[in-house]
């Protein structure tokens, strides 16, 4: 694996190409500190890092079943809804 960096100008709307580091460089060390974890191991990690906290998304997993993908999938598009209703609502306001 290797991991490409850019840096994004957002007054210029410029993405420019930074560098290249592999799985195995420290910069990629220290920006993965899940990178060793086992399975269980990480999913006690996100659960507890992860940046959709408070914000009513579900958590997808790799063994989820298709009927929990469905149920997610259908929290998701209520979510967006309502979202989008509220907005909807602020605008007319």
């Amino acid at each position: 694996f290797y991991f490409h960096f850019f840096t994004y100008s957002k007054a210029e709307s410029i993405l420019t190409y930074a560098h290249t580091e592999g799985v195995n460089s420290e910069i990629m060390k220290q920006r993965t500190p899940f990178r060793d974890l086992t399975k269980d191991d990480y999913v006690k990690w996100y659960k507890n890092h992860h940046h959709h906290k408070g914000k009513g998304l579900p958590i997808y997993y790799w063994d989820d079943s298709n009927c929990n993908i469905l149920i997610k999938n259908k929290i998701n598009k209520f979510r967006d809804w309502l979202i989008k209703f509220v907005l909807g609502i602020k605008n007319i306001v």
